[in-house]
């Protein structure tokens, strides 16, 4: 049907006002249609093109999730063959698998690997698929809190672009990394929260479904869990408070009890790995000591030592997020400021700021390892949003002093100019990361060229993960805190015949004996050194 052509010269100016805010209203109901669908195939794009980058997975939680979704693909259920530690005594080195780490990274690829076969680029792109879901979540967010703001688009543009090309963000989806579901279904969990659940019933059951998969992505998921329930509890009243904070938790404990009924048949309780534990252990070797018939319990820090890791998690979640938002980092504080009015701001802000404060305070050794730095992903969004906002009004109340009519402008080149930047780091670091990659997998290509000459058996090794991923043999962690004798323990415990060594990969931490213990010690015979590969004969 052809449309009738209007001569607006013969209309009164209200009335070519009216067609001019019809027009405006047509197209910004077209931008918030394509909008969100644009920013993830943007996501996946950079996605995609980064991973031609990383030919081999992260050091050494990748590995694992991966070999644990090849032996779901191939019929073997949740197993693995390595122990990465000694937290929960294992009977034999192929074992029921995720007492430490948890599972929903290889259940997400199991079902692609056994219709397709396993490989590390469809890992990478169904990594990359999943990343790019937080562009538009970004996008949700900004119109959640800034509701009514007449500029809202623009920062929710910033923030799915700002979150599209994150070079962290990027990297990990396309590593094989259980970080970027965890980040997604934060993001999802704090998107639910600011509105869906505290409205009706159903809303709040598919957010504490969706805080419940988070669990299952990361241990982390838990604790945003529990702030999930209190915060319900405190923004709702009248019946509503009790019946919707229940179905939250019956949302909650109807994916995390399967878990723990699961664990509790597996390995004898619901949570294996002692949370005290980790909270009390002085560095990150302390983690993998065996507690066997030559050696005592596992270390813990003293008092004064406890308040030092605590100070150096928190000063780590600091860095890390001035990382992740470089350059306009602090500006989100001047964010957070002017928005404070807004319910959804602070229903993200509550989740973020018990994310930063239990990672630091409560697990201080993990953090300082990498375990904020995995969770970080899904308060990105809300963050990125803050971020540029800050960026925004400072330049605008700063260019008012010389150029007030421009101020506006400044502001919106400078969001455009953080975003350029991001590009520029992304470009930066894809050529680094594709360095890095290369040395780890020439490194392990070295390792397996030597053992395939050698009789079948389990190995023990420093990066027991990435070992046991790239050459199929069963392998067992070096007990890093402890005396060779020890070691020597460990491998006749559980059959292994050699060390495979990576010294240059870590872990690291100051009670580990390693590598120098080896020089002279007895049971071990250095018979193979290239590529920072060191091979040692277990006697």
């Amino acid at each position: 049907m052809s449309r009738q052509r209007i001569d607006m010269s013969q209309l009164t100016p209200e009335q070519r006002e009216a067609l001019r805010a019809e027009a405006m209203r047509r197209a910004l109901a077209i931008v918030d249609r394509y909008a969100p669908p644009l920013l993830f195939l943007l996501a996946f794009a950079a996605r995609l093109f980064a991973a031609t980058a990383v030919r081999f997975p992260a050091l050494d939680d990748p590995a694992y999730y991966l070999k644990v979704a090849e032996n779901l693909a191939a019929g073997r259920g949740l197993t693995i063959g390595t122990l990465w530690g000694y937290l929960v005594a294992m009977p034999a080195v192929t074992h029921a698998s995720n007492e430490h780490w948890m599972p929903l990274a290889s259940l997400v690829l199991a079902p692609f690997f056994a219709a397709f076969g396993p490989s590390f680029p469809l890992a990478q792109t169904v990594g990359a698929a999943i990343g790019s879901l937080l562009a538009p979540l970004g996008w949700v967010l900004a119109r959640q809190v800034l509701a009514g703001h007449e500029r809202w688009r623009g920062f929710a543009a910033f923030t799915g672009v700002f979150v599209a090309f994150n070079p962290l963000l990027i990297y990990q989806a396309v590593t094989g990394d259980s970080a970027v579901s965890f980040a997604v279904l934060g993001a999802l969990m704090a998107v639910l929260a600011s509105g869906f659940a505290l409205r009706t019933n159903l809303g709040a059951l598919l957010t504490g479904l969706v805080a419940g998969f988070s669990y299952l992505a990361r241990a982390e998921g838990l604790l945003l869990a529990a702030v999930l329930l209190v915060w319900l509890w405190l923004q709702t009243d009248g019946s509503d408070r009790m019946r919707r904070t229940a179905l939250c938790l019956a949302g909650v404990l109807a994916v995390a009890l399967p878990w723990w009924l699961r664990n509790a048949a597996a390995f004898g309780t619901p949570m294996p790995v002692p949370s005290l534990l980790l909270m009390a252990v002085p560095d990150y070797a302390a983690l993998f000591h065996y507690p066997g018939s030559t050696s005592g319990g596992f270390a813990t820090a003293e008092l004064g030592k406890q308040v030092t890791l605590r100070l150096e998690g928190f000063g780590t979640n600091v860095s890390v997020l001035f990382w992740w938002l470089f350059p306009a980092a602090p500006l989100a504080l001047v964010g957070a400021f002017q928005l404070w009015t807004s319910p959804a701001l602070r229903t993200n802000l509550a989740l973020a700021a018990a994310l930063f404060l239990a990672t630091a305070l409560l697990f201080p050794v993990l953090t300082i390892n990498g375990t904020f730095y995995h969770a970080a992903g899904a308060i990105i969004p809300i963050l990125a949003l803050l971020s540029g906002y800050g960026l925004f009004v400072t330049a605008r109340a700063l260019a008012r002093r010389f150029a007030p009519n421009t101020a506006s402008l400044f502001g919106q080149l400078l969001c455009a100019g953080a975003v350029v930047l991001q590009l520029f780091q992304l470009g930066s670091a894809l050529d680094l990361t594709a360095e890095g990659h290369q040395v780890w997998e020439r490194q392990f290509a070295v390792a397996a060229e030597w053992l395939a000459s050698q009789p079948a058996g389990a190995v023990m090794s420093n990066q027991p993960n990435t070992l046991h991923y790239v050459t199929g043999r069963p392998a067992i962690m070096l007990p890093l805190p402890d005396p060779p004798e020890v070691a020597h323990e460990v491998a006749q415990r559980y059959g292994a015949t050699h060390l495979v060594a990576f010294w240059e990969l870590g872990p690291f931490g100051a009670t580990s004996h390693y590598p120098d213990a080896l020089k002279d010690a007895t049971g071990f015979e250095e018979v193979f050194a290239r590529d920072g590969v060191t091979v040692y004969r277990i006697r």
